[in-house]
């Protein structure tokens, strides 16, 4: 189905969109489980070598009548492709380096639900959208679940660095997701650009995977990696991306959630790990702000249809035919104080719909 940005519809998709995007949540819920079964086999950081490697080559096998275009994009675009994988390595060594010490379901947690943190922080230094009151809030209530999690308790058991690094794993991908933007912004296939970028992370962890050659060769561990790879990367990639064209990233979010909330029902029912009582109190905490964050964001809005705009000039935009608009609307038009299209700095323009217009 084509991926226009203006397109209503039907609530029969959207179910099916939010379908597509919980069960790659929960394919994505699954990493977390899977390092720890690697524990003794690979190191976190050789997992997501071989994650990538086999993860980016599936996705790139799946949209290979689009990777000819990819040739004649600019020295910008390939630039963001090398950043992005870059930083997409180094985001995965984190979050798997702080699942084999605190834990599938604890450092899923703390490498999730950090993200709106620092996603916020970013948005904010890149010129993004402004700071919200429930982001405010949110945020506050990760860092103060954070903070629980630092205390000392009488067990001992949160392991300090590893809380740190699920901590550093939220700030890398909120990073990654503004690399990511841009790359994607440059070309149109998503799949295509992030198979690629996956494949410079499997290039920048190189040495990782070749010193695990050897233990690669246990089945155990080819299991892992092959499901790490195929159905938790490519499969998950591919639903959540064709669960985006159908539904509101408001909705996306929310549904994103459920990977956390799969970590750590497998975590406790299939690994056996028992959290603390402090160590479930902050884990809660995080995971309310987090709720805060997403699902109020549509909050005191009113439904609109988006479509992608380029600005031509100072108070210029240029507006795609075929959405849902008064006719004066479509084509270039001067854009003045008052006017009913709001156009951000970044970003998109927000359109009104049919009945909003009328």
């Amino acid at each position: 189905m084509p991926d226009y940005p203006g397109r209503a519809v039907t609530d029969n998709e959207e179910g099916k969109g939010a379908g597509y995007i919980l069960i790659a949540a929960v394919m994505w819920g699954t990493i977390g489980p899977a390092q720890s079964l690697a524990a003794g086999i690979l190191s976190p950081g050789a997992v997501a070598g071989w994650r990538h490697l086999i993860g980016g080559a599936a996705l790139l096998a799946l949209c290979l009548p689009h990777l000819p275009a990819l040739r004649h994009r600019g020295r910008r675009f390939w630039f963001a492709v090398v950043v992005t994988g870059a930083i997409g390595a180094g985001y995965q060594v984190a979050f798997l380096t702080s699942v084999a010490l605190t834990g599938a379901a604890l450092g899923t947690v703390l490498g999730v639900a950090t993200v709106p943190l620092f996603s916020g922080l970013a948005a904010r230094w890149t010129g993004g959208p402004a700071i919200t009151r429930r982001w405010i809030w949110g945020s506050a209530a990760a860092i103060v679940g954070c903070g629980i999690l630092f205390v000392p308790g009488g067990d001992g058991r949160v392991d300090l660095i590893g809380a740190g690094c699920g901590i550093l794993a939220g700030a890398l991908f909120a990073a990654y997701t503004v690399a990511a933007k841009r790359m994607t912004s440059r070309a149109g296939d998503i799949k295509a650009t992030t198979g690629l970028s996956m494949l410079v992370g499997a290039l920048v962890l190189a040495p990782l995977i070749i010193n695990s050659r050897g233990e690669v060769e246990q089945p155990r561990a080819l299991a892992i990696i092959a499901w790490l790879g195929l159905v938790a990367t490519a499969l998950a990639y591919s639903l959540y991306s064709k669960g985006l064209r159908r539904t509101s990233a408001v909705t996306a979010g929310t549904l994103s959630m459920a990977e956390p909330l799969a970590a750590a029902l497998l975590s406790t029912t299939l690994l056996g790990e028992r959290l603390s009582a402090g160590e479930v109190l902050g884990c809660t905490v995080i995971f309310a702000g987090l709720l805060i964050t997403v699902t109020g964001r549509a909050a005191g809005k009113r439904p609109v249809l988006t479509c992608d705009v380029s600005v031509v000039a100072v108070g210029l935009v240029e507006m795609p035919v075929g959405v849902a608009v008064r006719p004066h609307m479509v084509g270039r038009r001067r854009v003045s104080a008052d006017s009913r299209i709001r156009v951000p700095a970044r970003g998109r323009a927000a359109v009104p719909t049919r009945t909003q217009s009328s």
